[in-house]
């Protein structure tokens, strides 16, 4: 599968600069990778959950938080608390969400 590059051209202090955006898999491998280097007591309850990445959050789901600007979303967990995990018979997986486009604005603002 051939590699998308994306580019943000910006000035900053009379240069221009070029900032490489990373794809929707670089995310993946990003968060994957930083799950693995969580300390093992909260790897053990790891279990059942995917990890979906897209470039913004469902305009619906805005909604239901209140939320007005797309930006302001970083991610989202959907499933079943922890605590509640043992109670009930729930099999379906926790998804994480994380949102591309926010996530890196977020980056490049700090």
């Amino acid at each position: 599968m051939a590699s998308i590059e994306l580019k943000r051209v910006y000035m900053e202090k009379n240069e221009i600069c070029v900032l490489r955006m990373p794809a929707v898999a670089e995310i993946y491998d990003f968060a994957y990778e930083s799950l693995q280097r969580l300390p093992k007591s909260f790897r053990t309850h790891l279990k059942n959950f995917v990890i979906e990445v897209k470039n913004f959050a469902e305009s619906n789901v805005l909604e239901e938080l209140s939320m007005t600007d797309r930006y302001d979303l970083l991610g989202l967990y959907q499933g079943v608390p922890l605590p509640l995990k043992k109670k009930t018979r729930y099999k379906k997986p926790d998804i994480i969400y994380l949102y591309r486009c926010p996530l890196i604005r977020h980056a490049v603002e700090n």
